[in-house]
């Protein structure tokens, strides 16, 4: 399986800081951007093809790599950038994609008159990061307000869960 079978972009020997907060960091084998969930699929199916481990990245607000690098590919989500609001009769539903800022979608909600995370605005990194932290602050977490997750499990397929098939707690999620 190959690369090119990937709509996002491929990234051979990227140096890590330019991709984490810190600043720090040697290079990944790959730096992966697939731009749809099923791009996602089909990078971690490849990783798995060349028998590559892969580890995930949003923004990179909480992660230090060392110096030597990661040899394996580090898939950067922050190209998938779906968004979608939804008027209910019980409110307004949201569709977003993990690698969105959690600040961006925040903003949407507010611009659209929806309140309810706006505490959440200071955190830093991606709607993922947040979800599988937990992300919280003010009395206020993700999790509070979370209908289904749609995530990659370890199998590398797509999988929906609702909210109550999953456990939260106080910074931890089941995708801790």
């Amino acid at each position: 399986m190959e690369w090119k079978r990937v709509k996002g972009q491929i990234l051979e020997d990227a140096p890590m800081r330019r991709y984490t907060s810190m600043k720090v960091g040697g290079p990944a084998r790959y730096l992966a951007y697939p731009v749809d969930a099923p791009d996602l699929v089909r990078v971690v199916e490849i990783a798995k093809a060349k028998r590559m481990s892969h580890r995930f990245l949003g923004n990179g607000t909480n992660v230090i790599v060392g110096d030597r690098g990661v040899d394996h590919a580090v898939i950067r989500i922050t190209k998938m950038r779906h968004m979608q609001f939804e008027k209910r009769t019980n409110g307004v539903r949201a569709e977003v994609s993990g690698g969105i800022s959690l600040q961006r979608f925040i903003r949407e909600c507010a611009g659209r008159g929806l309140s309810g995370i706006e505490k959440l605005y200071g955190i830093p990194g991606t709607v993922a990061g947040a979800i599988k932290m937990n992300a919280g602050s003010f009395g206020v977490a993700v999790s509070d307000h979370l209908l289904s997750v749609t995530y990659l499990d370890r199998a590398g397929r797509l999988e929906t869960r609702a909210r109550s098939e999953l456990l939260f707690g106080y910074r931890t999620s089941s995708f801790t």
